[in-house]
């Protein structure tokens, strides 16, 4: 009754164990990511500030330099022909500049661009206690009003006395439009690192699973048939770390029971064969059988190793070849979006594809296995090289139907020689997918990025298909 109701426990307890820590590591990720981001914001936006304050120090001074010499020759400064169109082109040249105003000997505006008249008036008015500057250098130095910072730069007639200021120069940068940069910035910096994390922590979950939990699942199912009597199951290969070393004691202890039993046997049929007394021979029979009804069954039969089938096996296997499959289809999004009348007919043809390849990767034989594998790899590899080439449909048609032939093939196996392998494999298509989709946001939806990409990771898949393309023993 005890045992019975310790089952439930011990499964619960493992269930917690295998999702939890993956969970840690990633909340402990995504903590380490979001407190380097704040940091940096911080000494972005305080770098940046600097240098965009002494970007607008430059460009007042240029404004101011073509400005002064066309007064130089004569041309009042409210008269001057292509202001705007001149003030419109540096704006648009430098889009980190928050707006450039040119102001008249009454401080009126003659001329700005990217702020709101309102806006100017209050910032021009919140500037009126502002002291001339004594020199170049101190003009440079940026003003702080109104939530900018600010460079007024003088616009003085060269025959004039200096002192005669003829209106100013205003070119401002916003601090917190720096913030808002940084912040979309690092926002897709984490959406592209947390794809990564996903994928790296689906395939480090494969990899735990394959180097020591499967291994001490097999041990732990061996020692537990070995309690029953059974001593006909030899634990796989592994290499010779500690865990090998284990399992390579657990085997030689199960060959060393089945040959001393064997022994034995052979020595009680020797002394039954060297005795003449009917009566002692059967007391030697009897004691022969009922020693070896003692030991049971189990070790009648040499041991053997059996398959070890996993459904860590495919699961590496499908999240890189499905996530490089999502990526080609991203990148084939902006071709679709730019024929518009074309969307239709991506979706019937990718859609007939992917669905072709899970069909053909269910039904394939198992001798077929290997091959269909590695030609599902090819597939989207081919697929990314005819995007990257400008073939977006028939690039879309091949990543499609080798992603698809990839996760039916996962299916297939897992379903044949795995129990309960199916979920496995379902959450690492679920992963894959979620990590392409955080991927092509990062990367602005990027198709030549995107398609290369995909090209990545559909090479990396075609070894990591070894482990159920080979059966492990």
């Amino acid at each position: 009754m005890t045992m019975t109701s310790d089952i439930p426990t011990a499964a619960r307890r493992t269930l917690a164990f295998r999702v939890g820590i993956p969970l840690i590591v990633l909340l402990a990720a995504l903590l380490t990511m979001a407190g380097v981001g704040l940091l940096g914001t911080q000494l972005a936006q305080q770098n940046l500030a600097e240098a965009r304050a002494t970007k607008a120090a430059a460009i007042a001074d240029s404004v101011q330099a073509e400005l002064e010499r066309a007064l130089f020759h004569g041309i009042p400064l409210d008269r001057l022909p292509g202001l705007d169109e001149y003030l419109g082109g540096i704006a648009q040249r430098n889009p980190d500049t928050g707006f450039i105003a040119v102001l008249g000997e009454k401080d009126q505006v003659l001329q700005a661009v990217g702020l709101e008249p309102d806006r100017l008036a209050g910032l021009i008015h919140a500037m009126r206690d502002v002291a001339e500057p004594a020199s170049r250098a101190v003009a440079a130095r940026p003003v702080e009003r109104e939530g900018y910072l600010v460079v007024r730069m003088r616009l003085r007639d060269a025959g004039e006395t200096v002192s005669h200021t003829l209106g100013h120069v205003l070119v401002g940068v916003h601090p917190r439009a720096i913030r808002a940069q940084i912040l979309r910035e690092l926002t897709v910096v984490a959406l592209g690192a947390l794809a990564v994390t996903l994928l790296l922590a689906e395939m480090s979950a494969a990899l735990v699973s394959a180097i020591l939990l499967a291994p001490l699942r097999r041990l732990s199912a061996v020692m537990a048939s070995a309690a029953l009597g059974d001593f006909s199951t030899l634990v796989g290969r592994r290499p010779r770390d500690q865990l090998g070393r284990l399992l390579l004691a657990c085997n030689a202890a199960v060959f060393l029971m089945h040959d001393r039993r064997q022994r034995f046997a052979a020595h009680a049929d020797e002394v039954r064969s060297a005795v003449f007394d009917a009566e002692v021979a059967r007391a030697v029979e009897a004691a022969r059988d009922r020693t070896l009804d003692a030991l049971g069954p189990g070790l009648a039969t040499p041991p053997r190793r059996v398959v070890d089938a996993r459904a860590s096996d495919a699961q590496g296997y499908v999240a890189l070849a499905v996530a490089a499959a999502a990526l080609a289809a991203a990148a084939a999004v902006p071709a679709a979006r730019g024929v518009p009348e074309d969307v239709p007919a991506f979706l019937a043809a990718g859609g007939v594809a992917l669905l072709a390849g899970l069909l053909a990767g269910r039904s394939a034989p198992a001798r077929r296995v290997r091959g269909a594998a590695l030609l599902a790899g090819l597939a989207v590899a081919c697929g990314a090289v005819l995007l990257l080439r400008g073939a977006a449909l028939s690039g879309l048609v091949a990543a499609l139907a080798g992603g698809g032939l990839a996760a039916g093939l996962s299916l297939a196996y897992v379903r044949r020689q795995v129990r309960g392998g199916a979920g496995t494999v379902l959450r690492a298509t679920a992963v894959a997918l979620v990590a392409a989709l955080l991927w092509a946001v990062a990367l602005d939806w990027n198709g030549g990025e995107l398609a290369a990409s995909a090209l990545v990771l559909s090479l990396l898949a075609l070894p990591v298909a070894r482990p159920f393309v080979i059966p492990r023993s």
